[in-house]
């Protein structure tokens, strides 16, 4: 993740720097839709120096606290960096930058801005709600798995309940999440069978449950032995 992280800091850093006065008719989108009139009046000069400015200020900021994060080993931190930080960047320099603009682009910049905050906040929900965790509880006979990619196996189609200190090897995800330790949702093993997995790598234990007409479900929480238990209390 760390490499994913540098790898955007030097694009930003090399958008800053490759785009000048030469070359802005042809990669500055901004300019390039201008009209010829619209270009004469534009303050070239002046934008390019803030457009420098902000790419090179995002790129080495970026790469500063990517490795900061990466140093305290917090893959979802980066994850959240990636995701959030370049979004709200980019609101900010274009609400900034707006009295470059023509009137028209003036009065859109602050809506152009406020999309890119509400994208954040999005990107910032899906981010929490697939890191939060899954809990386990039985009700009615039924387990019920709450959360993401959440479950409800009714407990007479149990046929197996294992606690585990291994997980098979994953070779690939279907359909989930794998942000840093935590893996959510349909993914297949190395031997091609397909699982399902509500799971936070970072932890020692793991329960195996095995269900008709399902995948194998692996899950584990702040106390998989306590969820465990409470399994087999309600199985025998």
């Amino acid at each position: 993740m760390l490499y994913v992280a540098l790898g955007m800091a030097v694009l930003f850093v090399f958008i800053g720097y490759i785009i000048n006065e030469g070359n802005a008719k042809t990669l500055l989108s901004t300019y390039r839709a201008m009209s010829p009139e619209e270009r004469q009046s534009f303050d070239l000069t002046g934008y390019l120096s803030e457009f420098k400015s902000f790419h090179w200020f995002l790129g080495l900021t970026m790469a500063g606290s990517s490795f900061l994060i990466d140093s305290f080993g917090n893959e979802e931190m980066m994850v959240f960096l990636l995701g959030i930080y370049p979004l709200l960047a980019y609101a900010y320099f274009i609400y900034k930058t707006k009295d470059y603009n023509s009137e028209k682009e003036r009065k859109r910049a602050p809506l152009y801005a406020g999309i890119l905050i509400f994208l954040s906040l999005i990107v910032g929900a899906m981010f929490v709600y697939s890191t939060a965790g899954n809990e386990l509880s039985i009700e009615n006979n039924v387990l019920k798995i709450s959360g993401m990619y959440g479950e409800e196996i009714p407990l007479e189609s149990i046929t197996s309940v294992e606690l585990t200190n291994s997980i098979p090897d994953l070779k690939m995800r279907v359909n989930g999440s794998a942000i840093g330790s935590k893996l959510v949702g349909y993914f297949t093993t190395d031997s091609d069978e397909r699982v399902k997995l509500f799971l936070d790598k970072s932890r020692s234990d793991f329960i195996r449950i095995l269900a008709e007409e399902r995948p194998a479900i692996y899950f584990n929480s702040a106390d998989t032995k306590a969820d465990y238990s409470k399994i087999i209390s309600k199985l025998n």
